[in-house]
């Protein structure tokens, strides 16, 4: 049975700017098609920047900026090479890793030895065997960046980062946060995996890779635009995303369609300013991709204001899936909420509760505040995404969704700047530290 919604005429024209609207679809296609791939420290990156805070200032977004901090960036120079030399000679086709070492010139060369998943259990295993050698590893069920930390401190040659999905694609991700890695490490294919694997049963691989990546002191940019709050502008809402992607490619769903959908949400939520008790704030994110870099800045650089933040919605490859409904982390008090607002809305809304560390989320919540992303239910297309590859492009974006998970987002931020009932969530001390200890990298395994 529906409730009474006071926020009805509020919703009735934000779904209608919504669904009469294809700025999503213009926007996801000028950082796409006319910017192109946005890693951190490039020109990419500065245009993709400026063209977002361009769409705040016409938003009208108060205060809108570029938001500069230093970091060290991680440039790529001459294509990484993998040459198999026993037991036959032939070049295999790799991507180097972000912030993976370089190699002398003439390359290094040792022999392989497959881990598998590479769980923490799987180089226990093989912890005798590590050292001197290239470990290759799917990283399934665990994040790649932890498999690597602990190789490297067992003394591994190098990394091979193997690819799960079919048709030879190579696909790339940071294997540390913002700083230096201490070996080499690059992607393969699945099938030259399988290539590998195959000869590994019938004895020893013997590879050398070339890696010629340097590191820089550079500045990059958040994007931080605000819709100051009629009654209590101190209060901070924030909605955020990742603007930037890896060079491989132009990162339509990761994160190009999260960071629209943070320019679609301002766009409406600027048409209806005026009902905003709180201050809602937009931001997109610089370096994600390589360890959470700009929302850790904005969270440690306005850390007075997070004491009074009530609630911070991530964008990071949004949700396709149906109903709409909230991921929080961790937030237990979020589930009573959404089926209260799904009776007042007159619609199913799914609440999740999940709990990871690896996306912009995450330096709020150890600011205290409460987070969640924007999730789907049951009913979702069967697409591949394509996630940190070449074939990350607009075309695979469902603009359909995108605008309905923006109107949908802007409907929930409504309720958390101005919904007295929305729960308080506010993280207690002893729950960060917990969130502290979930994110930080496991020891390594000793030598």
């Amino acid at each position: 049975m529906q409730t009474k919604n006071p926020f009805l005429a509020i919703d009735r024209r934000i779904l209608a700017d919504s669904g009469t609207s294809n700025a999503s679809g213009r926007n996801l296609f000028a950082l796409c098609d006319g910017i192109g791939p946005r890693f951190a420290g490039t020109d990419g990156y500065r245009r993709a920047a400026e063209y977002m805070l361009d769409q705040f200032k016409a938003y009208k977004l108060d205060d809108a900026h570029l938001e500069p901090f230093a970091f060290t960036a991680w440039r790529r120079g001459a294509p990484a090479t993998l040459v198999m030399q026993d037991p036959h000679v032939r070049e295999i086709a790799c991507y180097a890793l972000p912030y993976s070492a370089a190699t002398p010139p003439a390359g290094v060369t040792a022999v392989l030895l497959d881990l598998g998943p590479g769980s923490r259990a799987d180089i226990e295993a093989q912890r005798k065997r590590i050292k001197g050698r290239f470990v290759m590893s799917t990283c399934t069920g665990v994040h790649r960046t932890e498999t690597y930390a602990h190789c490297a401190a067992l003394g591994a040659a190098g990394f091979i980062f193997s690819m799960s999905m079919e048709g030879m694609l190579l696909g790339t991700g940071s294997v540390s946060s913002g700083h230096d890695g201490t070996i080499p490490a690059v992607s393969i294919g699945h099938e030259s995996a399988l290539q590998l694997q195959r000869q590994l049963k019938d004895g020893t691989v013997r590879l050398t890779l070339a890696e010629h990546a340097v590191l820089e002191e550079s500045t990059t940019w958040n994007v931080v635009g605000d819709l100051r709050g009629t009654e209590h502008p101190d209060e901070l809402v924030i909605m955020g995303g990742h603007l930037d992607s890896h060079e491989i490619g132009p990162g339509a769903f990761d994160n190009g369609a999260g960071a629209v959908q943070v320019m679609e949400v301002a766009r409406l939520l600027a048409r209806q300013r005026k009902h905003l008790k709180r201050t809602v704030r937009f931001i997109g994110f610089a370096g994600e991709e390589i360890g959470l870099l700009g929302s850790h800045y904005h969270a440690k650089a306005h850390a007075a204001e997070m004491r009074k933040a009530r609630f911070m919605l991530n964008s990071d490859t949004p949700s396709l899936g149906r109903p709409r409904g909230l991921g929080f982390h961790k937030c237990p008090k979020g589930a009573p909420y959404l089926e209260r607002l799904g009776k007042q809305m007159d619609t199913e809304i799914v609440c999740q509760n999940r709990a990871h560390c690896h996306s912009d989320h995450y330096p709020f919540i150890l600011q205290g505040v409460p987070t969640a992303g924007v999730g789907g239910g049951r009913f979702s297309a069967p697409i591949q995404h394509y996630y940190h590859m070449a074939a990350d492009t607009p075309e695979k974006v469902s603009l359909t969704d995108l605008r309905d998970s923006a109107a949908f987002s802007a409907r929930i931020l409504l309720r958390a700047a101005s919904d007295e009932t929305w729960p308080r969530m506010r993280r207690s001390a002893a729950e960060v530290k917990e969130w502290k200890a979930m994110g930080a990298l496991p020891a390594p395994l000793g030598r």
